[in-house]
């Protein structure tokens, strides 16, 4: 097992993957079994998040061979606070987005709770249908509004 995160006085032992970071995560100290003030449990938060991003840029360096570091990774609760922070950043009130159909039904509530206008195509076995895709470019294009397509 490796060290990767030397700035915490416990040492915390990178292993192969990022199962063990959960070990940072509690309620209560871990030796005294007490439980942990807001500001201890923030703090323990903070860490393990930390750790997280490091111990998945490792793992990404490894799968993939890239040059990727701790402060490039962005640790959410879940799916869909990283969509709303992407959707946030990339789309307007009144933005379009093409999407597949069937899709994950929580990409396009996100969207269309962040104002988009969600437009859909079918799929067929290959993903997107791209026939459909350039189709409703066509039409979206005949409306005046292809410059408020974001997404595809």
């Amino acid at each position: 097992m490796k060290k990767f995160y030397d700035e915490n006085p416990q040492q915390f032992e990178q292993p192969e993957s990022v199962r063990a970071s959960h070990v940072l995560i509690g309620t209560k100290d871990p030796v005294t079994r007490q439980d942990m003030s807001n500001e201890q449990k923030m703090a323990r938060k903070a860490t393990a998040e930390k750790v997280l991003a490091r111990a998945l840029s490792l793992d990404v360096i490894k799968a993939r061979d890239v040059s990727l570091d701790a402060d490039d990774v962005v640790v959410t609760t879940g799916s869909q606070q990283l969509l709303y922070m992407v959707g946030e950043l990339l789309l307007d009130p009144g933005d379009i987005v093409i999407a597949a159909n069937p899709s994950y039904f929580v990409y396009t509530g996100t969207l269309q709770s962040l104002g988009a206008k969600v437009l859909t195509v079918p799929m067929d076995k290959d993903g997107m249908d791209v026939e459909a895709v350039d189709r409703l470019l066509e039409k979206i294009e005949k409306q005046g509004q292809l410059d408020r397509v974001r997404l595809i």
